[in-house]
């Protein structure tokens, strides 16, 4: 992956004229809704895959990036709209500059010319896992396992493994389909033979004995062995051989009560029940409206889980609740699943029936043969047409499963095939036979060769259908075996891949609930296309992440699901990610945890992070996950996001001193240090004042946070004495003096004993006695942080609720313990 220093936005989507210094470090976006944040996040995919993916995917037929990645204001010049990437690529240890314009998405200019460079371009462009909006991070989790199954082999660029195993199954199903046809028209092929031979069952020795008394009427040779190339015919001769096979009256007449056989078998009792019990379980899937809406709907419900990311309908704009419009399509989803079940029911059903109804048919158009070779002809055209209708409804039946949407239809042909034949046909049939029944008797040596011309048609017939009956169950066992096989070996290779990734998962969601569910286990479960995910809760149980946890532990989950598969995917080349408004429903008392976890376990990764929470940016930037941060205060069609840079408060103070802004210097540090002390009073676990409006001022936080600092560190040396911790007790000994020191310089102690010294009248001041002040205040705040500069996050007290245990950084490098022997 790479490393952004810098991008340069021009007439792109809603941004005029941007550039935003990155740094290679880890980057915050902060707005509220419609002032441009999604444009910085549609910027840097453009750049990178020439793609937006907003543009894309159900309901937005009429748009494209060419039409409408311009700014509304150069949507006619579409080469004036660009994007200009200045990154580093850590794999190659080199800079590389990506320009591309929406005129020519697909043809960047990069910058410099290098092949290796331009690969790691391309396979990002190919595969852009490195943005996670918060509607992606649901479809890790409240998900079918068949779809998760595709959303995380596509995220670690596996999905060709499913690819295959589904052309493997579908080549096995089409080779068992064929198989069975095959079977079908074997035994077909089978009774037609045994019908010419008049034998009961087929053997070669049956064969050869009905055939050779046929020619010894005829004095010819007898056949001794019976191969491939066999000809029952040999000897007879040519002017005895035509093209038209003769009708055996015989042959003829036992087809007819073949044929008369089956119509009884589909007339009788038990056929019509077995028709009955399959047109009910079609019946029931038919009067299912939600099951089978759901069923052919389903592509439109996925895209629409993967589209839902506003709180409107973009149709109509009317409010609709997400969290609950996606539990409902969940809904709809599963019920895809049960009607694929309804269907492989009907499928089981409708098996057994398949041969009877090849048979009739089968045995019918023998009939039409046999009218057409009489003479004189009867006209079959009746009967004929009968048949076309009735293989119809077989065809609707046999095809119920690959098309559902004929259901009614099937239900017709169910209540259709059991019934006779109309007059019409009947008539035909009984003309047949009645013509069969009066053919004169023929000589012996009539009847003799007449026997052996059928014979050896159907001796023809036989072979081929069996040739192909035996390479459609070759083809069939190999292809079953080759899935069966790729099924199994993938399936056990991703099991160890799901294993990795697991445990990671695990680790990490355990980090950022470490206070209420440090037990916590989740479990991937894969199996043929198939990929289950269950998570404990509350050691009550492994359920699904929907079942009972709550929408921000949901998130949670989803984030770090997201990191363990890109850690895995990735590994050192996991440098880059965008998160958009990822952490929004995170809970508030986790937010400590998840940016420890971004520090800790990707200290390597330049994160883009986006949120319209101002409070979740100053956490990110007091935590120290974020280097430099931007505010976008609002948004015109003119201007684009109007930005404000977030600068060092404490450079900010002295800039407006070197002015003589006093009053406006006074003001920055009193809004910083109301600020502050409110991050503060939740990491020291201060007792404040309640106020029903949720507004306090700096007298209300200050005093109480430095009464909680000391206290903390007054128990955490009294711990370490009653634990014989000398090292431990002299560290803190010398920070409970600097704390005394430093509080005193701020003159904080004073507001306690006299209200009239109040921040407001900082105002009064010097330059001088401010800045002196300024600095107190900054030393002060100084003694509350990590030394560590990879860490800097202030000291906190652990766990957030029950008895306090220890004092804090996010890196570790501060711990002392509070809890004495």
């Amino acid at each position: 992956m790479l490393s952004i220093e810098k991008i340069e936005i021009e007439d792109f989507r809603g941004v005029k004229k941007l550039a935003l210094n990155l740094k290679y470090k880890n980057f915050g976006i902060c707005g509220p809704n419609g002032t441009g944040k999604s444009g910085i996040v549609d910027a840097i995919e453009f750049a990178i895959t020439g793609d937006i993916t907003r543009l894309r995917g159900s309901g937005t037929s009429d748009l494209s990036v060419r039409a409408h990645g311009p700014h509304v204001d150069a949507a006619k010049n579409p080469n004036q709209a660009k994007v200009t990437l200045t990154a580093r690529i850590p794999s190659l240890g080199k800079m590389v500059t990506i320009e591309r314009s929406v005129g020519s998405p697909n043809s960047p200019k990069i910058t410099p010319t290098d092949k290796s460079i331009e690969a790691v371009i391309a396979e990002l462009a190919a595969h852009p896992e490195f943005a996670l909006s918060r509607r992606e991070i649901i479809k890790y989790i409240l998900t079918p396992a068949g779809q998760r199954s595709k959303d995380v082999q596509e995220l670690m660029r596996l999905d060709h493994v499913e690819k295959v195993r589904q052309a493997f199954q579908k080549i096995a199903n089409d080779a068992r389909s064929k198989a069975s046809m095959a079977k079908n028209q074997l035994d077909g092929a089978i009774r037609g033979l045994l019908q010419a031979l008049g034998i009961p069952a087929l053997s070669k020795s049956a064969l050869l004995k009905a055939v050779n008394d046929q020619r010894a009427i005829l004095q010819l040779t007898p056949l001794a062995d019976l191969s491939a190339e066999t000809d029952l015919k040999t000897g007879l001769a040519a002017g005895t051989v035509t093209t038209a096979t003769p009708i055996r009256k015989a042959v003829a007449t036992a087809e007819i009560e073949a044929f008369n056989q089956t119509r009884l078998v589909l007339g009788s009792p038990s056929f019509g029940k077995s028709v009955a019990d399959a047109a009910g379980l079609v019946k029931a899937l038919a009067e299912n409206t939600p099951l089978l809406k759901s069923f052919r709907r389903e592509v439109l419900i996925k895209q629409g889980v993967e589209l839902l990311e506003e709180d409107a309908c973009p149709l109509c704009d009317l409010p609709w609740n997400t969290a609950e419009l996606l539990v409902h399509l969940q809904e709809k989803l599963s019920l895809v699943g049960e009607a694929t079940k309804a269907l492989d029911a009907i499928q089981a059903a409708i098996t057994p029936l398949k041969a009877e109804l090849v048979a009739f048919e089968q045995g019918a158009r023998k009939l039409l043969s046999i009218g057409a070779r009489l003479d004189p002809k009867i006209e079959t055209a009746l009967m004929s047409d009968a048949l076309e209708k009735w293989t119809e409804w077989r065809q609707l039946i046999e095809g119920i499963c690959n098309d559902p949407n004929d259901l009614q239809q099937a239900l017709e042909a169910f209540g259709s095939i059991t019934k006779p034949l109309p007059t019409a046909a009947q008539q035909v049939i009984s003309a047949i036979a009645a013509c069969v029944a009066a053919l004169p008797e023929v000589s012996k040596e009539q009847d003799a060769t007449a026997f052996l011309i059928l014979a050896q048609e159907r001796l023809r017939q036989y072979r081929e259908a069996r040739s192909a009956n035996d390479t459609a169950n070759a083809r069939q066992e190999t292809a079953k075996k080759v899935s069966d096989l790729y099924s199994a070996r993938s399936t056990a290779v991703l099991e160890g891949i799901y294993k990795t990734v697991e445990k990671d998962f695990t680790d990490f969601y355990r980090l950022i609930n470490s206070e209420d569910e440090g037990k916590f286990e989740g479990a991937l479960k894969p199996s043929v296309g198939k990929l289950a995910f269950d998570v404990d809760f509350y050691g009550r149980g492994q359920f699904p992440p929907g079942a009972y946890h709550s929408e921000g532990h949901q998130d949670g989950m989803g984030l770090c699901l997201y990191l363990a598969l890109m850690k895995h995917t990735l590994g050192s080349n996991f440098t880059f990610a965008v998160l958009d408004d990822v952490l929004m429903s995170v809970d508030s008392s986790h937010r400590r945890e998840v940016c420890k976890l971004l520090k800790s376990q990707f200290p390597k990764v330049q994160f883009i992070l986006t949120t319209h929470d101002p409070v979740w940016l100053q956490f990110m930037r007091t935590e120290n996950l974020v280097g430099t941060s931007v505010n976008f205060g609002s948004w015109s069609v003119d201007t684009g996001p109007q930005v404000w840079d977030h600068v060092d408060i404490w450079k900010d103070i002295s800039d407006r001193l070197a002015k003589n802004d006093v009053a406006g210097a006074a003001a920055a540090l009193r809004r910083y240090l109301e600020f502050i002390t409110t991050i503060l009073a939740d990491n020291l676990r201060a007792d404040v004042p309640f106020q029903s409006n949720g507004s306090y001022d700096l007298g209300d936080l200050m005093s109480p946070v430095l009464k909680a600092w000391r206290a903390t560190l007054a128990l955490a040396r009294e711990s370490a004495q009653s634990w014989g911790n000398s090292s431990a007790q002299a560290t803190i000994v010398a920070l409970e003096a600097d704390a005394k020191a430093k509080i005193a310089k701020t003159q904080t102690e004073q507001w306690m004993i006299n209200k009239a010294v109040h921040y407001n009248e900082w105002a009064n001041l010097q330059p001088k006695e401010l800045a002196s002040l300024v600095a107190a205040f900054k030393d002060l705040l100084d003694s509350l942080r990590c030394t560590n500069v990879d860490c800097g996050g202030y000291s906190y007290v652990s766990p957030h609720k029950g008895d306090r245990q220890a004092l804090r950084c996010t890196c570790g490098s501060i711990n002392f313990n509070l809890i004495k022997k």
